[in-house]
């Protein structure tokens, strides 16, 4: 048998109050109940709140991602920036959907429906959403191959710039704004540019919407209306003159000049030194810089002709309209 639990005379002393203060306070009739009416009015309160609240939720998780998308689109971009500062070109696109960039031999492994998976793997960088798609990808063909590197990433940009036309020399990929057709190809000026790359992120329905799905390398202006028929997509393009203002100046715009098999030049115009030409003699030119060039090995005598290379708006190394020679020429101003 248990033992009562003593209890201090303070202790009831307490309770006795308490229930003192209880029954002073039924008999005033201070503490009436609720009336049906004002527990409706309550009920009515709380349930339009709770809606209110209810509907807020969607919208408010909505722009949650969209931040967080957004926030994944610009590291994407800086990784991308850095990478092509450190190794003097852009990654290529991920075919295979293992995270790694795609090469075959020196160029990109062509991207069967673009854009393809961007190679988070490869930049050791996150590569979703905030819905958990992977990112999209595209990058300008000029500018990927292994043959770019830091002595002529910077003429290839420069040259890629001054040749990105419209019509039919539209160097891709694009952005575009609404009022230009979805046809491959900047139609008019003004309604669009050649970016160094585009990333996408495909919204919340998890789909490339617009133009951005119709497999070719046009894409959607980031600047376009967003709604979630037309597009939902999220899209970041890098800017070729923001890559050039970033890591390009006079110094390092430099242009490599390979010399024919037995044919010699000197590099610059005027130099002590003789290059025999072969498979692999190469040298870097700045632009606005001469070339001495001869049909013999050797340098004899007067060169049999001194090329000009200027800036890439010139007839001199440009080529015909969509040329473009990836930072590459031969000494005799023919393409490399």
């Amino acid at each position: 048998m248990e033992c009562p639990v003593p209890v201090s005379r303070k202790t009831n002393r307490k309770i006795s109050f308490l229930s003192n203060r209880v029954r002073r306070l039924l008999k005033s009739g201070s503490m009436r109940g609720f009336t049906l009416v004002e527990l409706a009015i309550v009920l009515i309160i709380v349930g339009l709140l709770i809606g209110v609240g209810a509907n807020m939720v969607g919208p408010l998780t909505k722009r949650v991602k969209l931040n967080e998308s957004r926030d994944d689109l610009n590291k994407a971009k800086e990784a991308v920036v850095s990478f092509s500062m450190s190794r003097g070109r852009l990654p290529c696109p991920d075919v295979n959907n293992d995270g790694l960039e795609d090469l075959t031999g020196a160029v990109c492994t062509a991207c069967p429906n673009p854009p393809c998976r961007f190679p988070n793997v490869t930049l050791n960088i996150k590569g979703t959403d905030a819905w958990q798609s992977f990112l999209r990808y595209d990058a300008v063909d000029t500018l990927t191959p292994t043959t770019i590197n830091s002595q002529n990433y910077c003429v290839a940009l420069y040259e890629t710039i001054n040749n990105a036309g419209i019509g039919a020399n539209t160097i891709l990929p694009i952005v575009t704004n609404t009022a230009d057709p979805d046809d491959n190809q900047i139609t008019t000026a003004g309604n669009g540019y050649t970016v160094a790359a585009v990333i996408i992120s495909t919204g919340e329905d998890v789909t490339l919407t617009g133009k951005n799905s119709n497999n070719n390398r046009e894409y959607e202006m980031a600047s376009n209306p967003f709604d979630d028929v037309v597009r939902n997509d999220l899209v970041m393009d890098i800017p070729l003159g923001e890559l050039m203002g970033k890591g390009c100046n006079s110094s390092n715009t430099v242009l490599k000049v390979y010399i024919p098999a037995a044919r010699s030049a000197k590099i610059p115009s005027g130099s002590g030194t003789c290059l025999d030409g072969g498979a692999a003699v190469f040298a870097y030119l700045p632009l606005n810089s001469n070339v001495d060039y001869w049909n013999a090995i050797g340098c004899p005598a007067a060169p049999t002709a001194t090329y000009t290379f200027q800036t890439l708006a010139t007839t001199d190394w440009n080529g015909p309209a969509g040329t473009r020679r990836n930072g590459e020429v031969n000494a005799n101003n023919t393409d490399h």
